[in-house]
């Protein structure tokens, strides 16, 4: 984003917070908005789709100590509060901001590494705050412009040579001779300040989605909507609830030539009753007839993949026992974890008159057996 935007909006009104906010008063204000414009709260809600955009933006400046303190800067220069002075040197430099950068812009400055020319009519105030987005912290630090014959395009300058530094109304290079600085570069004029043009990188953007277990246990491609554009977000396989995807580059733009910031996007996997993963291991609940796990039986199981697996129960199968094969697990780089199945008898909730009868049957034939025996002996001891 240009500092037209930072001078045009207030992000501290859009977000309903004062300017001396905390950093946690801050996030919750944004939290809080956030909930209330998100597109999946208001489907095809235009208003509220620009308006989320917004919040987002204005949450993205503020949140960051740098781009916070730029911006509170910039605003209170271009609504009338303190403004860089910039002395006086032997070529008659301006006193004020506006003033200083009309002159620079609108004279040739000698030097064989360190000129800057500008090529047309000289630029209101507006223009020079957009082109300079790092000015508004001059006053506090200095800093070099950014690679070998950076240009301005629609200001026709250009500051060749790396490093080139600008000070009061004068552009130098290092080691060389620019502008109203004597022969060995040193500048002339007092309390004048370095003005820096320091790269810029953009803020991550914070983005979610929903996944079934089994788009999670085989790998997805989701869409997102971010400002307008759809992203495509490749989602691995084996992704746990709560995981953070990282794509690099699809966050805010950066500015004065730095890295756009990363997108990154939180993975909520929904819970499988019959499924879940530990490790490399994929979970199985397997419920089993009462018949089943009494006389032993071979049963297919179905997996996320697709695919099924033929599984021996052994005759006098206890509920709750694990059965182990190994190599039908989640598929990793380096092999395939285990599938763990956990045996559960399962036991009918309503009987055919037939089936009670064969229950009564069972009971009868069964009368001597004690299962809790063992618990009987603890007890006494």
């Amino acid at each position: 984003m240009g500092s037209n935007d930072w001078l045009d909006k207030d992000y501290y009104s859009i977000l309903g917070v004062t300017k001396g906010v905390s950093d946690k008063d801050l996030k919750k204000a944004y939290r809080k908005l956030a909930r209330k414009y998100h597109p999946d709260q208001n489907p095809g809600d235009k208003g509220a789709e620009e308006k989320f955009k917004t919040i987002g933006e204005a949450y993205a400046v503020l949140s960051d100590p740098e781009q916070r303190k730029k911006y509170d800067a910039l605003r209170a220069m271009a609504s009338g509060g303190p403004r860089f002075r910039a002395g006086t040197s032997r070529h008659g430099t301006p006193d004020d901001f506006e003033d200083a950068f009309s002159a620079m812009f609108s004279s040739g400055y000698g030097g064989a590494t360190g000129s800057a020319r500008y090529s047309g009519v000289n630029p209101d105030l507006s223009d020079i705050l957009n082109m300079f987005t790092t000015a508004a912290d001059a006053a506090e630090r200095g800093g070099r412009a950014g690679g070998p014959g950076t240009s301005y395009p629609g200001f026709g300058a250009t500051f060749p040579g790396a490093g080139t530094q600008f000070y009061g109304n004068t552009a130098r290079h290092p080691g060389g001779t620019g502008g109203s600085s004597g022969p060995s570069g040193a500048e002339s004029g007092t309390g004048n300040r370095w003005f820096s043009f320091r790269a810029q990188n953009g803020a991550d953007v914070s983005a979610s989605t929903k996944l079934t277990f089994k788009q999670a246990y085989n790998g997805a491609t989701v869409r997102l909507k971010l400002r307008g554009e759809t992203i495509t977000v490749r989602i691995p396989a084996g992704v746990r609830d709560g995981q953070k995807i990282r794509l690099k580059g699809k966050g805010q733009p950066g500015s004065n030539g730095g890295e756009p910031g990363n997108l990154v996007v939180t993975c909520h996997v929904e819970p499988h009753p019959y499924l879940s993963l530990d490790g490399h291991d994929l979970r199985f609940t397997l419920p089993v007839t009462f018949a089943e796990a009494v006389e032993g039986s071979q049963v297919i199981v179905p997996l996320p993949d697709g695919s099924t697996v033929k599984v021996n129960v052994a005759p006098g199968t206890q509920s709750g026992e694990e059965i182990r094969i190994p190599g039908f697990g989640l598929k990793t780089k380096t092999g395939r974890g285990d599938l763990r199945l956990t045996v559960q008898v399962a036991v009918p909730q309503k009987l055919s008159k037939a089936a009670k009868q064969a229950v009564d049957d069972f009971a009868a034939a069964t009368k001597d057996a004690n299962p809790r025996a063992e618990l009987d002996k603890l007890v006494t001891l």
